[in-house]
């Protein structure tokens, strides 16, 4: 099962990335567009680059949604295991029950 430090891995990969997608979108706007002038050429030109920037920013845009996701799940992923390891400290003499677990999110594996 993953823990907290995969999912902040994922999360920083994920954001680098990320940014890095919004970044070059951000470049094929400002380099790639009107480099041509005017004319027919030029503005099919123009309406590539810019299915590219957009299509890029989009991807970025959804991969910065996976990091923040990623972050989310790495916070419920420690205080799991936080709860479990204060459980586990409190019980060292004598085993009782385990505490009432919240109710664990779906994509947690059993």
């Amino acid at each position: 099962m993953p823990r907290a430090a995969d999912y902040r891995h994922a999360a920083r990969v994920l954001r680098a990335r990320g940014t890095a997608l919004t970044e070059t979108a951000a470049t094929y706007r400002r380099r790639h567009i009107g480099e041509l002038g005017r004319g027919p050429i030029a503005d099919a030109h123009d309406a590539a680059m810019g299915t590219i920037a957009s299509r890029l920013a989009a991807a970025g845009g959804e991969l910065l949604a996976l990091a923040d996701l990623c972050e989310r799940r790495a916070d419920v992923c420690a205080a799991l295991s936080d709860d479990l390891w204060r459980w586990h400290i409190a019980n060292t003499k004598v085993r009782a029950r385990p505490p009432a677990a919240r109710p664990l999110p779906s994509w947690i594996a059993s």
